[in-house]
């Protein structure tokens, strides 16, 4: 496209992280990667008030919605950007936010502001697609900030289970919006010690929160 009388006198401009333009741009071999993080950017610092993020469905038409979100979950791995999904309008959408202090001040103000969800992709069983990083990521998005003792607590965790426990039982917390690490952990032993059985127990209903706090199992919660 050219233009034939340049911009207008007053224009407004759109801030761009430095470190995108100094060290990652020019890494970039793909114009569809680097179009989408601009318009994600753009998107970002336009939004007004204090709670700053962009979604997919904000940057892209429907036809290249799949596309964008592939994008932007991979500026999410290559940590340019991190992302916690939500349920909004009994929708689930994912939120993305620049990676530096602001942005994830935002993420955390997201999670008082909104219902946060994980999603199905963080529910499948370890054939190889479940990895530490998303661990790490499903207790940060629900259950607080990554702490050196709680990272050494899940990496306990994962000695003795699988990943994609660790996953569910943070998912059991937060429908059960009991956001500690604590209950995560009573449930963990509770699998361990009588069988998972789909994450069902007869005693409680599935919906009875108690289910996780008889006996032994409630002195590691109050822990």
């Amino acid at each position: 496209m050219r233009m034939t009388d340049g911009f207008p006198e007053q224009i407004e401009l759109s801030p761009i992280p430095r470190p995108f333009i100094t060290s990652m741009l020019s890494k970039m071999d793909s114009l569809d990667e680097m179009k989408t993080l601009l318009l994600a950017f753009n998107s970002y610092y336009q939004k007004k008030g204090q709670l700053k993020y962009c979604t997919a469905r904000e940057i892209a038409t429907e036809e290249r919605l799949a596309e964008t979100q592939k994008i932007l979950d991979s500026a999410v791995k290559n940590k340019i950007m991190i992302s916690l999904c939500v349920r909004e309008s009994e929708q689930a959408t994912k939120l993305y936010f620049v990676n530096d202090k602001f942005g994830r001040n935002c993420l955390e103000q997201a999670k008082n502001s909104y219902e946060t969800v994980i999603t199905e992709d963080d529910l499948s069983e370890d054939d190889g697609t479940v990895t530490e990083d998303m661990v790490l990521s499903a207790y940060e998005d629900n259950i607080g900030q990554l702490t050196p003792m709680i990272i050494e607590e899940l990496q306990i965790a994962r000695e003795g289970c699988p990943d994609s426990w660790i996953i569910e039982a943070i998912k059991i917390a937060v429908e059960r919006n009991i956001r500690k690490w604590s209950y995560v952990k009573a449930i963990l032993k509770k699998w361990q010690a009588e069988g998972k059985q789909d994450g069902r127990d007869k005693k409680y209903s599935e919906t009875d929160p108690e289910r996780f706090l008889d006996s032994s199992y409630g002195s590691i919660i109050n822990s």
